[in-house]
């Protein structure tokens, strides 16, 4: 988004999804046609303005897999966004433009997750992943409880009372109102 209109758009918006494809501007401009900067300038813009702001990241064999690129990934995240700030893993399947790109393994995704958690990222989800109870759960990250836990985008259960672990009391970062 261009900064002028996202500034103007910012006091309307209590949350966002960004999608960061890469920590590559060369994947932008052969993927995407864009530039790199101008994404993470937006993400930084949102976070600043209040904006209950979460990342998605489709994970694309041999495309932008490779432990560097999600290292880069979470360490931009933890670093300029915050280790609160969400991080969602998604599997890519071929579609489109690129159907002879394979369906990312369930364990890349495991592995990009364990990255983000190493790197600080607090609340790391894998998305379009079957038969993976844990992909989609809040935990806590004080004490480990599972907080939420999901089916796909359903919410089976919920245990955070007040914003808050309700074992531990750790602060839970979110829009619980």
């Amino acid at each position: 988004i261009h900064p002028e209109p996202l500034k103007r758009a910012l006091p309307f918006m209590d949350a966002a999804n960004l999608d960061i494809k890469a920590m590559s501007d060369s994947f932008y401009r052969e993927n995407c046609g864009a530039t790199l900067a101008p994404v993470l300038r937006s993400a930084e813009a949102l976070k600043a303005g209040g904006v209950w702001l979460e990342i998605t990241n489709l994970v694309i064999p041999d495309r932008n897999d490779s432990d560097r690129s999600i290292r880069e990934l979470s360490r931009f995240i933890t670093k300029h966004l915050g280790p609160d700030t969400p991080l969602h893993f998604s599997r890519f399947f071929p579609h489109h433009k690129m159907r002879n790109v394979p369906t990312t393994p369930a364990a890349t995704l495991r592995r990009a997750r364990e990255i983000a958690k190493s790197e600080g990222v607090r609340y790391v989800y894998i998305g379009n992943m079957r038969r993976s109870p844990d992909a989609s759960r809040t935990s806590c990250s004080g004490c480990g409880k599972v907080l939420i836990d999901r089916y796909g985008y359903m919410v089976i259960s919920n245990h955070i009372t007040q914003g808050r672990c309700p074992v531990c009391g750790t602060l839970i970062p979110g829009v619980w109102g």
